[in-house]
């Protein structure tokens, strides 16, 4: 088949996603209490800048009723727990200053005009970064509507996209060694820190202490910031957030809408064998640890390239670390890889590349509601990948040695 049938077969089936996308999420914007992820930051970052504690989560549904009387909202899902509680951490709160700056009726439209902003910066950042001459701007950012979270981030408010959006403007200018500029927009980007984790390993691998020198930079402002309003950095109430939202996630034989979009493997352990969420959170860290030095130690040695270095990365750390599927959208940079490791094996690379990605856009949840056992889980198309991507390293360097 000639490839430019292929490639617009391949646009007409991503325009039919983004359509379904699209379709899905539509209702969203008219909700009142939506941008639900990003209602959290707004009002946690009111309760700051008047020297109260973002994380008390009475304080937040008060300060939300309080709001909605104001407005005039007809608001139907209270803020916080049991659903979604605050835990972004408190040098996230600064650098998210534009999501509550204003009033919520303003803001709201701000957080979604800066949503779709950021989704046309990893667009065109990809374009700039990942030189394949194939996908131009307009097929990144079709690919970029096709995942099946993108739109669903945007109408959530997450900040994730602006995390993302650091990212790949920092890896362009790192490709580019401008490593000062570089490193601050990672700073920026860690207000979601186990996004950045992959990319700091990496440049400590190559160390680049410039980069990660300037990269501490906004942190320490933020942080700085914080304490100057609040006096406070309310740790323990952050950690307890984050252990509580955990305990929620982890509900054992419950499928929910959280569960079976979690990236890591210890889901499936505690939905198939009922296994604690405090056995699963040290396992994931010497998992984790374990396998980053292992992967380290096979960049050093020169059998891994530095873009299936930092896939395999990636990857791993998904697979080990607290990420919902739209957290996901970091596996863009996998796309380069597709077409690499197509060419340099039998030919069958890149179909074999489609087939473990789409999931990743494919309507998948849902049709099966009377068999459990066989729904969507996400760490097993994460698993597939990693364990896809060493193949294709390990083909590498057969072929290299042949």
């Amino acid at each position: 088949m000639k490839p430019i049938l292929i490639r617009r077969g391949l646009i007409g089936v991503l325009l039919c996603f983004v359509v379904l996308n699209s379709y899905k999420t539509k209702n969203l914007y008219n909700h009142a209490d939506y941008p639900y992820d990003a209602r959290n930051v707004f009002i946690a970052g009111n309760l700051w800048l008047h020297g109260e504690n973002p994380y008390n989560d009475s304080l937040l549904k008060t300060e939300w009723q309080n709001i909605a009387a104001q407005s005039n909202l007809n608001t139907t899902k209270p803020p916080g727990f049991k659903d979604c509680g605050m835990i972004y951490p408190f040098w996230a709160i600064p650098i998210l200053v534009p999501y509550y700056l204003f009033s919520w009726p303003v803001v709201k439209q701000i957080i979604w005009i800066l949503s779709w902003l950021f989704i046309l910066i990893i667009a065109w950042f990809a374009s700039k970064s990942f030189h394949i001459k194939a996908l131009n701007f307009w097929f990144w950012l079709l690919i970029m509507l096709a995942f099946k979270s993108s739109l669903v981030a945007v109408t959530l408010g997450q900040p994730l996209l602006m995390s993302m959006a650091a990212i790949m403007a920092s890896w362009y200018f790192y490709t580019k060694n401008k490593e000062a500029l570089s490193g601050l927009l990672l700073g920026i980007a860690m207000l979601k820190v186990t996004l950045c984790i992959p990319f700091v390993v990496l440049f400590l691998a190559n160390k680049k202490w410039k980069l990660l020198f300037f990269s501490s930079i906004f942190p320490i402002l933020a942080a700085f910031s914080f304490y100057q309003v609040s006096g406070n950095l309310y740790i323990p109430e952050m950690l307890k957030n984050m252990a509580t939202q955990m305990q929620i996630n982890y509900a054992g034989a419950t499928l929910t809408a959280v569960n079976t979009n979690l990236t890591e493997l210890g889901i499936l352990l505690n939905y198939f064998g009922g296994i604690d969420y405090k056995f699963i959170s040290v396992f994931n860290i010497i998992m984790m640890f374990s396998g980053i030095l292992i992967l380290v130690w096979f960049y050093y040695k020169g059998f891994i390239k530095e873009h299936s270095f930092l896939g395999l990365l990636i990857l791993w750390n998904l697979l080990f670390s607290y990420h919902l599927i739209y957290d996901c959208l970091l596996l863009v940079f996998l796309v380069p890889l597709v077409k690499t490791n197509g060419n340099e094996t039998n030919g069958n690379g890149k179909w074999i590349w489609l087939v473990l990605l789409a999931p990743l856009f494919l309507p998948i949840n849902g049709l099966f509601k009377n068999t459990d056992w066989i729904q969507f889980h996400l760490p097993v198309t994460i698993l597939a990948l990693f364990l896809y991507l060493v193949y294709a390293s390990y083909q590498h360097i057969s072929n290299r040695g042949t």
